[in-house]
């Protein structure tokens, strides 16, 4: 029953996507949701495109470990379904409402990345509808092997994804924590000797000349009185993370594997913090249990783009190799003054991603530096070319979900326009709003 409604849904996109094509214009896909800080504005020169509805689950299969799933499908309903067959996906992002296409076109991370890769490098295979309608069922790294290196990171302009086969492992219930302070100038060498076998998970919380390591270790059991971090009365994550250490260097607790995963739901990360300063009120730990149905991703993202006031604020994430890292840091003291930091290990890829912010020629270990708080400058787009400057310097890549502002050519600069252009031809994808259309300020309308 799930195939066949499955078969229509995807039936019902074609005849839309057939019609745009048919009357030439340009497709702008909705899906109801975004975790992206971009402007969302609608062009009504546009054809509309709602996929919305793609939130299945289609097959699992529990003998090769996958589970197929419709692309608008989010991670926390992906996590939920997967563990009923007692499996678990390798790599999901930290916010529950990203969908398995997004995770899949905007090169989501998390802290088991350094192991893993992004999210779409556990992905087994796609279900995508070109630009004139036609359906490809299975893109693979052995079927159509350059549209599936191609589709991560090019957030929906070479095709609608509809569904996405995860690979996955054994489920277990709980997740083993250790927390270890460090002075920040050895934060990298300290990460770079954690990362071994022993461990699934690893990221760093830098608070300033201190950080904190956490890793993690999937488990069967716990030793001690389990933490949490997803009810009301909870400590925000990083709140939490910062109290445990107060008086002590290291600190081992244990978690539920659904508390762990989406830690920084509550608070984004610590953005809910400048959403509690707006309103006037103190932030206290019984303000933040009593407004907790509003300090979740979904409702603080709803309130960036309902108040049009994100050039108030500096969120930006970055990938570059360790030797870059120190670089970001010097330019976030220098230039911004913003922390908490968020640091995490990301194994790259030298496969044909050629517009995934992983895509690395070196192929060694890369560092997400993320940046997310409230800047004082008087021009945002200066200090965001700054920092976009910085990180090309660098050879790193941003990740594109945030504000972009390079110019056309300084973007197709990084990015490889032959290859894209050729996609975009081969799979007649010019239906689809182009890439940097989609992504800079300069077209903020798309």
């Amino acid at each position: 029953m799930l195939k066949q409604n499955y078969k229509q849904k995807v039936e019902s996109l074609q005849i839309q996507v057939r019609e745009a094509h048919r009357q030439g214009k340009i497709i702008q896909i909705a899906h109801g949701s975004t975790n992206s800080t971009r402007t969302q504005d609608e062009n009504n020169n546009q054809y509309i495109v709602y996929t919305g509805d793609l939130t299945n689950v289609i097959d699992v299969d529990t003998v090769q470990r996958t589970i197929t799933v419709e692309s608008g499908m989010s991670n926390e309903m992906i996590f939920t379904y997967a563990k009923s067959y007692r499996l678990m996906p390798r790599v999901l992002a930290e916010f529950p409402g990203i969908t398995a296409g997004g995770a899949v076109q905007g090169a989501s991370l998390e802290s088991s990345s350094w192991k893993w890769g992004q999210f779409n490098d556990s992905c087994v295979s796609y279900d995508v509808i070109l630009g004139d309608g036609s359906f490809l069922k299975s893109v693979s790294c052995d079927n159509y092997s350059d549209l599936f290196y191609g589709i991560s990171g090019s957030y929906g302009s070479l095709a609608i994804v509809t569904a996405v086969t995860i690979k996955c492992d054994i489920y277990k219930p709980y997740v083993k924590m250790e927390y270890i302070k460090i002075k920040t100038e050895s934060l990298i060498d300290s990460m770079n000797s954690m990362m071994n076998t022993s461990i699934d998970f690893i990221e760093a919380i830098v608070f300033g000349n201190t950080s904190v390591i956490i890793t993690g270790s999937h488990c069967s059991e716990y030793e001690q009185e389990i933490v949490s971090f997803s009810k009301p009365v909870d400590e925000w994550f990083y709140l939490h993370t910062e109290q445990v250490l107060e008086k002590k260097d290291s600190h081992v607790e244990y978690t539920q594997l659904y508390d762990y995963l989406f830690r920084y739901d509550r608070g984004a990360f610590w953005m809910g913090k400048w959403a509690i300063e707006w309103m006037w009120i103190p932030f206290s730990k019984r303000v933040r249990s009593m407004l907790d149905m509003f300090m979740h991703t979904r409702k603080l993202y709803d309130g960036l783009h309902a108040m049009n006031i994100m050039n108030q604020f500096f969120i930006q994430d970055a990938y570059v190799d360790d030797m870059g890292v120190q670089a970001l840091l010097d330019f976030n003291s220098k230039e911004l003054n913003i922390f908490p930091l968020w640091i995490c290990p990301m194994k790259s890829t030298q496969a044909n991603q050629y517009f995934s912010p992983q895509y690395s020629g070196t192929g060694g270990m890369l560092y997400d530096v993320g940046i997310y708080g409230k800047h004082n400058k008087k021009d945002a787009r200066e200090i965001n070319r700054a920092f976009e400057k910085l990180v090309h310097e660098l050879d790193g890549r941003k990740m594109l979900y945030a504000e972009n502002f390079y110019t056309e050519s300084e973007f197709w600069d990084i990015y490889n326009i032959e290859k894209y252009d050729e996609l975009r031809k081969t799979y007649r994808a010019e239906t689809f709003t182009s890439m940097y259309e989609k992504i800079s300020v300069f077209f903020s309308h798309i």
